[in-house]
């Protein structure tokens, strides 16, 4: 069985640009148009629209540098229905699992990927991973980047957290823990910046900084105890959505072949 989105896209890539937003049209309208233009020839951008209500639908239908990117593989576009609060873990990995890419990188909506495939190009990711963040809160932590297989093997962004906060340092300490070195550069543009209200808009308790103090809690206790690999006993990545306005697609099908593919060892 072959990769719905290899089957999309009909090309080799070696690395896809995992971007997933809900409500921030305000941010992607400006850096959309310029990662579109600096994708190469053998990268792809996914991204994820989490049951947006703000325009973002009809924004990339008529956009045409998104829809030519969409025609050529460029741009694989998923609209998740029925969401009304948003899942950073979920999301998340939705993108990831999206990505025909023999190399998968978080891209949030804010950021810009000019300058990272150079960067990815100078190392060596055998055995490591790729992190090229700031440890700040105004977006630039979350720039991870992995091979495909990898990120099936540990399991993803843990989907037993709360909706937003610790994701990213969560998949980094899981990681270290199966043994996978760290590679730390820095980010080469700053992100549009985020404030905490921001963050917080479409939580359901509103509150951003006490999802992240819950599931640093949460992460922690895994971590002590060793489970490193997440999402054993759930479907993970689990959406109804369209993609590229054409196929309703329902991921839970879609995961029975990713686990069928992942190997999980215990540790």
């Amino acid at each position: 069985m072959s990769n719905l989105f290899q089957r999309i896209t009909k090309k080799e890539i070696t690395l896809s640009y995992c971007t997933n937003v809900k409500n921030r049209l305000w941010q992607l309208a400006i850096t959309l148009p310029e990662n579109l233009k600096n994708l190469k020839s053998d990268e792809e951008l996914i991204l994820i629209n989490y049951s947006s209500n703000d325009g973002l639908h009809k924004y990339i239908k008529s956009f045409p540098l998104a829809q030519e990117a969409i025609e050529d593989g460029r741009l694989i576009y998923a609209n998740v229905m029925g969401r009304k609060f948003y899942c950073c873990s979920r999301a998340k990995n939705i993108a990831h699992l999206c990505a025909s890419g023999k190399y998968v990188m978080n891209l949030d909506g804010d950021n810009y990927l000019e300058g990272m495939r150079d960067i990815f190009d100078s190392q060596n990711l055998d055995n490591s991973y790729l992190d090229m963040s700031v440890d700040r809160v105004d977006g630039s932590v979350g720039r991870i980047c992995l091979s495909k297989e990898l990120f099936l093997k540990v399991g993803g962004y843990d989907e037993g957290l709360e909706q937003q906060g610790h994701q990213d340092h969560d998949l980094r300490y899981r990681l270290q823990g199966i043994g996978i070195k760290e590679i730390k550069v820095p980010l080469f543009k700053d992100p549009i910046f985020n404030t905490m209200q921001e963050k917080s808009l479409y939580l359901k308790d509103k509150s951003f900084e006490n999802a992240d103090k819950i599931n640093k809690i949460k992460s922690d206790k895994n971590l002590l105890e060793r489970k490193f690999i997440s999402n054993r006993t759930k479907r993970w990545g689990v959406a109804k959505c369209t993609v590229n306005f054409k196929t309703q697609y329902h991921f839970e099908n879609f995961i029975d072949y990713v686990k069928y593919q992942r190997v999980v060892k215990a540790l």
